[in-house]
């Protein structure tokens, strides 16, 4: 943020993360005399974005043509990561709503007769948490996570897809004028004012504040 306006620093499109720290903090807050006074006070919303997220989990399971009124959902990453707070609060949330949960790790997964299972638990929505290019340091297309996608047989929230979006060499598509034929005048404004400079480092001609460079 400045006085002139925003502009974004990165766009985490793989894994989304803080949710549940949201609604942790809601909580959190609430309890503080000084906020109560100020909220009072103000117009205020809460966000609640896990309330969302659950949300957008069923509507996806639906679309992808689910059937089970409340599917089962794996919330999916190593064991032991930092993050894995936000993970029981998430499952607390999902639980509380009618969603058996499970937080697992992919090593320990198995697949068979058209089902991924973790332990006895089987997995209807799979909410990808683990990094993609850290499952792929340790795994290849035999891992049961792989054939599940294969069969169509698991809905996979932050599908391998979202690796595109998420690389940050994405902005480069935005800012290149190369690709201004992409975006309509609006679209390019907002461009302009809102998302940094942005290149792929290589040799070759570019601009910058309209001044041709050469790297």
């Amino acid at each position: 943020m400045s006085a002139d306006g925003f502009a974004f620093l990165e766009y985490n499109g793989e894994n989304p993360a803080g949710i549940g720290d949201q609604a942790a903090l809601e909580r959190l807050f609430t309890n503080v005399p000084i906020v109560n006074r100020f909220l009072a006070d103000n117009l205020h919303h809460y966000p609640q974005p896990h309330i969302r997220l659950l949300e957008v989990l069923d509507r996806s399971y639906r679309e992808f043509g689910g059937k089970k009124t409340t599917p089962n959902i794996a919330i999916v990453d190593w064991d032991g990561v930092s993050t894995g707070a936000e993970f029981e609060i998430l499952k607390e949330h999902f639980e509380a709503s009618g969603y058996r949960t499970k937080i697992c790790d992919p090593t320990f997964m198995v697949y068979e007769n058209g089902v991924l299972m973790s332990d006895d638990f089987e997995i209807d929505v799979f909410f990808k948490r683990v990094i993609i290019h850290e499952f792929l340091d340790r795994f290849d297309e035999e891992h049961p996570v792989y054939r599940a996608c294969e069969d169509g047989a698991v809905c996979m929230a932050n599908s391998f897809r979202s690796k595109v979006p998420h690389k940050k060499a994405s902005f480069a598509i935005l800012t290149d004028e190369r690709y201004r034929g992409l975006f309509t005048d609006a679209q390019i404004d907002a461009i302009t004012r809102h998302v940094p400079w942005t290149r792929n480092v290589k040799y070759g001609n570019t601009t910058y504040g309209g001044i041709l460079l050469t790297l």
